[in-house]
């Protein structure tokens, strides 16, 4: 019986993720079926989107995927950088790419999007803030410490299950 225990404990925790998104102490955090968006004071909004499969390369699904979530908030793409890819021998390849994106009343907002791949298929993740902004506020370096963990854990955004409805039972006799 322990045994069983054991084995059914050892399974579970292969299966689960090792790691789940978490937001900083004090940001506002909304989690659903499209995304996990987690929202600091400052604006500064970190995002997870449900990991895919794709059978395009990793770059060219990157920066079409990206383009596509930076619409998204609205606005008219004004700059975009080249996608970068950096190696970690552990964690493996995390793309990251940066665009500009301006609102109808001249706001600018800064995108900067984050891939890597997972069992589950390639993570995109995106952090979005007031460009003004920048790269050094505290902001900014919590929403990228927890961005980077999760790639080093090799983490994929599964969104909540919908919660089925039981059939209610039929009374005995």
């Amino acid at each position: 019986m322990l045994r069983l225990a054991l084995l059914s404990l050892i399974a579970l925790s292969l299966g689960a993720p090792t790691y789940a998104q978490t937001a900083p102490k004090g940001w506002k955090v909304d989690a659903g079926a499209n995304s996990w968006t987690a929202t600091s004071p400052e604006q500064v909004r970190l995002v997870f989107y449900p990991a895919v499969k794709s059978r395009s390369t990793f770059v060219y699904w990157f920066e079409d995927e990206g383009l596509r979530r930076t619409q998204g908030f609205g606005g008219t793409v004004r700059a975009q950088d080249p996608a970068e890819r950096s190696m970690d021998p552990d964690a493996g390849a995390f793309l990251a790419q940066t665009r500009t994106i301006e609102s109808a009343n001249r706001v600018r907002t800064a995108v900067l999007s984050y891939a890597w791949e997972t069992r589950q298929g390639r993570q995109l993740a995106q952090i979005v803030m007031p460009l003004a902004l920048g790269t050094e506020s505290p902001a900014y370096k919590a929403a990228f410490e927890q961005l980077t963990a999760a790639w080093k854990s090799g983490v994929a955004y599964a969104p909540p299950e919908a919660s089925t409805p039981q059939p209610t039972p039929k009374p005995a006799g």
